[in-house]
This record gives C-alpha cells, structure tokens and sequence, in this order.
C-alpha cells in the first residue's frame, strides 16, 4: 500500500462522523406488570419449548484435587536452635537497617553567600526561611532518610553523617555545588538479634526448608498414582491436602449457580475439561509446588425439565410481555409525535419527566445513555424523535436532538493526520481482503495466512 492515500473527501466524513456531538430532551416511559395479563400454563410451556437453549444445563464435571506446596508443608517442619541460629548468621544482612539522616539541604552561588547565610542561622534564623528565599518549598530543601551511599557528592554525605541532629554545618564546597545543610533527623543503624527475627526466621527456614520437600513428595505421589492408589490415600500418606469438587461447569459454577472453591481454578478448569474419566493427566505446575487432578464423572448437558425450571420461565415470560409493552407503548408515542404532539405532552401524558443530556458522542455511551440509546440518538435528524429501550426491559426511552455539533476538520492537525492513517490502514485491509476473496473463488486455493501476513508485512491480525 506504499502509495495508497486516503481520499481527503472520506478522512473529512470520518472526522465528522466520530466528532459529532449531540444534546438531547428524553423521558422514560414504564411498562409495569400489573399492565401484563398473567402468564397461563400454556404460556410458559409454549416460552420453555421455543427457547430450549435457556434452559439447557451445561456439562458439569466432579473433580478430585490434590497438591503439594510449600506453605501446606513449612508449617509441618520442625527445625532445631542450632538451624535456627545457623540461619540466622546466612540471613544476617537481611535484618540490618542501615543509619539513616533526613537532612534539609540550600546551595549558594558562592562561598561568601553560604557563610552569610550560615552566620543568619546562627543568629537564629530558620533554615527553611532562607531555603525559601533561595526559591526552595520544604519539599524541595528535605532530603528525607537517606542512607550515606544515596548521597552522590561525598563531602554532603561526610557532612550528613558526622554532625549531631539539630547541627548545621559549614559551607560544603561540593563538586557540583556550595551548600549547607543542616542535619533534621537521625537515624541509627540497627541490626536485629535473632530473638527480635526469631519468627519470622523461623518461617522463612520452614519455607526454604519445604521448597526442597516438595520434590520428594512430588516423586512419592507420582510413585503411589503409578501403583494406582487412590487420590484420598495418597494424599492422607504424604499429608497434603485433599478437595474432592462436586458437579462444576466450565466456568467453574456448581448446579446452585454459585463459584465453586477450587484452588487454581483458571488451570484446573482448562485441563479437567479437555480430559476425561480414568485420564491420568499430568501434575501442574503451581509456583514451587504441583497439583494433581482427575475428572471423576461427567454429567452430559441436558434440557432441564419444565418443573425444575418453571419458576425461571415464568420470569422469562413476564420479562418478554413487559419487552413488547414498552416497545408497543414507545412506538405509539413515535407515531403520535409524527402527528404533530409535542414532546412536553407525550411526557406529560406518560407522567414522566423530560430530563437532558448533552455533549453525547456517537461511540461513546455516557452515565446516563448506554450504547443503544446513544445509537438511537444519533439515528435521527434533530428535533425528530425515537426510542430506546431500556437496559431492563421493563420501561423505553424517548429521545429527542435539540443540538447537533459538527466538529471542524483542520487537515494539517494531528488528530487528521492519525485519522487518514488508520483511513488508509482500514482501507488496505479492505483491498486485501477482496484480492485473497478474489484469488481462492478464481483458482480454489486456500491462503496460508500467516505466511501471507509475512509477505504483505501485515504481521498484526
């Protein structure tokens, strides 16, 4: 497409096309279920028997589950003082907290002017006036606990970390810079004892210590399923924990609807519904441990019976009848406008109220308008008037467009310039499209896409 350019005519209907922006009057008007006759018994077996995909159970699947992890084997583990004491000399480190200073922080042109400023502090004026003066907030002027290695100029850091708190030191001719500080904070370094970290160290070995458990007890399970054993026997011998999941869908809802509790639930799902009862699947891999499953039964997708689901029906029936009503009721509203009613006495007859929204754009939907009533919006000329049912069903919308917006088309701007490119993209694709059509109707091939997407450096599907 090197010399494929869009034709400014249809960039211009694009550009005004998504820009457009709407104002708009509405009212709602309801349709309420004491205005629908009852739903007979004939009603609702006609509704089950035309709509038997609404009322199919989906495949539901029993799933044993067991794994071996880490945490489920740490708290198990038992380790002496001299592990613990061990491990507390390896981890040392990680229980150190270096000195810390927040300290506040003016440069100065000249040496001169840091020592007049120095001279002023002691004097007893404040630091952070004189950092405001230099064009510092407090903000600016605090560097707030910082370790000495955070200082890049080390006589600042030298300074920051020989002075008492409270302390303002003398004019620091840095590397970069002349400078004063004066020393807000300090914080001295601390090293934990092992009875501080004793815990939480404690945890920490039993978690190290489990990591290497769990392959041992990954090669005990996998010699027991070898053998056979049962998922509740082998679980109970190497202590792990055992979930036996009754009937779950795909998505992993039990027969009541609700989300059942399965422990990775994405991965077990995946793989217990591409395998099979009496499959041996292999263990998944789940962080630094495994997880073993097996699909116990399979209960095929069936039509519920009608005395299992009559309730639900019933509701589906009532949600259809208020449908139609408040499609009837809206269209006669439309037809009356057509005759010259206004909009105030549609609403006024309806007891609704006539409430505006403005600024609507035609792929956008806003807070108040979903997406089909914006489509509604824009599907008429202004001051025309149309509908919309509402996201529940159970009542229309009446629209009016009191302004319409052109947006201007500036052709040399940014927006213009993204607008022809994706213009000239869409349009190749389009091309493409019809020449690959085109050569398998002529000559029956198929098209390797992904090597035509090579070819044509169209990568991205």
């Amino acid at each position: 497409d090197g010399g494929l350019a869009a034709p400014r005519v249809l960039a211009e209907a694009q550009h005004r096309y998504r820009n457009e922006e709407r104002d708009v009057r509405y009212f709602i008007v309801k349709a309420a279920e004491t205005e629908i006759a009852p739903p007979t018994d004939d009603d609702i077996k006609k509704h089950y028997e035309a709509n038997p995909q609404s009322y199919t159970a989906p495949e539901y699947r029993s799933i044993a589950v067991m794994r071996a992890e880490p945490a489920d084997i740490a708290a198990k583990l038992t380790l002496t003082e001299e592990e613990i004491k061990a491990g507390y000399e390896k981890f040392k480190g990680d229980y150190f907290t270096p000195a810390l200073r927040t300290i506040l922080q003016v440069t100065f042109p000249t040496p001169e002017d840091a020592k007049k400023a120095k001279e002023r502090i002691a004097a007893g004026e404040d630091f952070l006036a004189i950092a405001k003066e230099r064009g510092l907030s407090e903000a600016d002027a605090t560097l707030a606990e910082k370790t000495k290695a955070d200082f890049f100029d080390p006589k600042v850091a030298d300074q920051a970390f020989s002075l008492a708190e409270g302390a303002v030191s003398e004019p620091i001719e840095g590397s970069l810079a002349i400078t004063l500080i004066k020393i807000a904070k300090v914080k001295p370094e601390h090293q934990e004892t092992l009875d501080e970290v004793k815990q939480k160290l404690t945890e920490r070995l039993q978690f190290d210590k489990a990591r290497e458990e769990v392959q041992s007890v990954y090669d005990a399970v996998e010699d027991a399923r070898a053998a056979q054993t049962a998922f509740e026997t082998i679980a109970e011998r190497a202590g792990i924990p055992f979930q036996l999941i009754a009937a779950v869908d795909a998505a992993g809802r039990g027969k009541d609807g609700k989300d059942a509790d399965i422990p990775n639930k994405a991965e077990v799902l995946k793989v217990a519904f591409d395998s099979d009862v009496g499959v041996e699947g292999d263990a998944l891999t789940i962080g630094d441990g495994f997880l073993w499953y097996e699909v116990r039964e399979v209960v095929p997708s069936a039509l519920r019976p009608l005395d299992a689901v009559k309730d639900k029906v019933k509701a589906d029936v009532i949600a259809t009848k208020l449908r139609a009503l408040a499609l009837e009721k809206a269209k006669k509203l439309v037809e009356r406008a057509a005759s010259a009613v206004a909009f105030e006495t549609l609403a006024q007859e309806a007891g609704a109220e006539i409430k505006t929204a403005q600024g609507l754009k035609r792929n956008e939907a806003a807070a108040e308008f979903d997406q089909p009533a914006v489509t509604a919006a824009f599907s008429v000329k202004k001051n025309a008037i149309t509908f919309a049912l509402e996201g529940d069903g159970k009542g229309a919308r009446l629209i009016q467009p009191t302004e319409v917006r052109l947006a201007p088309f500036v052709a040399g701007s940014d927006a213009a310039k993204q607008l022809a490119d994706d213009t000239k993209e869409g349009i190749a694709k389009d091309m493409l499209a019809l020449y690959l059509g085109a050569l398998q109707k002529e000559f029956s091939v198929s098209i390797n896409e992904n090597l035509w997407r090579q070819i044509a450096g169209t990568q991205t599907p």
